[in-house]
């Protein structure tokens, strides 16, 4: 009997363990997309989104993310995923326009299925894994000199600074959610 008494405190500590790290996770989250944002707003503030490096890259990066994005819509293996996403997209915003709240969150519930159902189908299709490592590499690059450009600036220094910090933390609560999971 103690044992199961042992056992039942050590399970309802863990997942209310689990829980508040999950909410310390969200709270980081939230607070590092406010600083990405504010970031965003400094890097055009200073003109850094005007460096031809930057323009060069970020072109190459939406025009890798655009090939990805076609190749994944023309692929026979996904053609029904999107046929049924677009469709349902298409209830979603009529439901919306006619005011029917209930009829659009239903629609838009049954669009996040089926994109979700779309996005395993698609990282098992081989042949779009290179598109995503091409359009992936491209936005790093494009990132990473977002970065460096930022570095340049005090205020920007100090976002980055702080945007990392917070990722640390969030990978440490993670790895730790990751451990104590039963």
């Amino acid at each position: 009997m103690k044992i199961l008494r042992l056992l039942t405190f050590l399970a309802i500590t863990t997942l209310s363990v689990s829980a508040d790290i999950k909410d310390e996770i969200r709270q980081l989250s939230r607070e590092k997309f406010k600083l990405t944002i504010e970031t965003g707003k400094l890097f055009s503030q200073h003109k850094l989104n005007e460096n031809a490096e930057y323009i060069e890259l970020q072109n190459k990066s939406l025009a890798a993310a655009r090939e990805f994005n076609k190749t994944r819509r023309d692929h026979p293996a996904l053609k029904e995923y999107y046929a049924k996403s677009d469709a349902v997209q298409k209830k979603a915003v009529q439901a919306r326009v006619k005011g029917d709240k209930e009829a659009s969150s239903k629609a838009m519930r049954e669009f996040t299925q089926i994109r979700m159902d779309l996005e395993k189908a698609a990282r098992e299709v081989p042949e779009l894994q290179e598109f995503q490592k091409k359009a992936v590499a491209a936005n790093t690059a494009a990132e990473d000199k977002k970065l460096e450009l930022l570095e340049t600036i005090p205020e920007g220094k100090a976002h980055i600074a702080k945007i990392k910090a917070l990722d640390a933390k969030v990978a440490e609560l993670r790895k730790q959610l990751n451990i104590s999971k039963p």
